[in-house]
């Protein structure tokens, strides 16, 4: 009898093993986890932090589903049904309560929820919406542009995302707040009013966030690890809050040049 009951305890234990094995499998390449805990979207790629956001979720609990999903779809200028309450509002319009981008969620076949933007901005970082993660404008244009169709969505509180295997990293929360601490938070504007966001002075150099790659329309590839190749060029970045930023000088030498600003600094490019 001894050899059946081995058998059925290492068919058991291999079985649960394969089961933890999964669950704890994080995608690779871009994945997005959504916190409800603290209404953060993480960015991720191959476990590596690329930006977190401030989003809005359900208003109450159930409304935002839980589960691991992807984006079905991408709409530039999606039309609003009205949501069986309203009347519908066209694409494009300024009161659309989806702003200009839609990512549709595997949840409901692509057209029930979403990642979109708001004319609402106030609300983000709320529990207001009727279910769908609603972004800063701005932010989810930069998001929109940045991952496609296929990207993994975990969606949870911060204990339901723990159980899927996702670290306190990988859902909005910085393991190390003394590092921010160090650096000094100034003003950063490209090309006028295309963007303005923080940027950071590290030892006396001004480095600023890495979308002004996309921004400036610079070619990259992101190698992992904070690092970004340039044209021929390897650009090694530091990550400030889970942020990774790059010193302006090694975006685009001799084309970006800094102009102090009250605050911070324009920068202009020279094509």
């Amino acid at each position: 009898m001894k050899k059946p009951v081995m058998f059925i305890f290492v068919l058991l234990t291999f079985i649960i093993s394969s089961m933890t094995s999964y669950a704890y499998s994080i995608p690779n390449g871009y994945f997005i986890t959504i916190n409800k805990s603290n209404n953060v979207l993480t960015l991720s790629q191959n476990e590596v932090v690329i930006r977190r956001y401030p989003v809005a979720t359900g208003a109450s609990a159930e409304l935002t589903p839980e589960g691991k999903f992807s984006i079905v779809c991408k709409v530039v200028n999606p039309s609003w049904g009205g949501g069986g309450y309203a009347s519908p509002i066209d694409g494009g319009a300024p009161n659309n309560p989806l702003g200009r981008y839609w990512m549709g969620l595997s949840v409901g076949g692509g057209s029930t929820y979403g990642i979109h933007g708001t004319n609402n901005e106030s609300s983000i970082g709320k529990y207001v919406s009727h279910g769908c993660i609603r972004m800063h404008n701005s932010d989810v244009e930069s998001l929109f542009y940045t991952v496609g169709t296929g990207t993994p969505v975990w969606i949870g509180t911060r204990s339901v995302l723990s159980s899927y295997g996702v670290s306190d990293k990988l859902m909005g929360y910085n393991s190390n707040n003394n590092q921010y601490n160090t650096y000094e938070s100034i003003l950063v504007k490209i090309n006028g009013t295309k963007m303005s966001q923080s940027g950071y002075v590290i030892n006396g150099s001004t480095y600023i966030h890495w979308e002004a790659l996309q921004i400036l329309k610079i070619n990259y590839t992101y190698l992992g690890n904070s690092k970004f190749k340039i044209g021929s060029r390897t650009v090694n970045g530091v990550v400030v809050n889970g942020h990774s930023y790059l010193n302006w000088a090694s975006i685009a030498p001799n084309k970006l040049v800094p102009n102090k600003i009250s605050g911070g600094f324009n920068f202009q490019y020279r094509r």
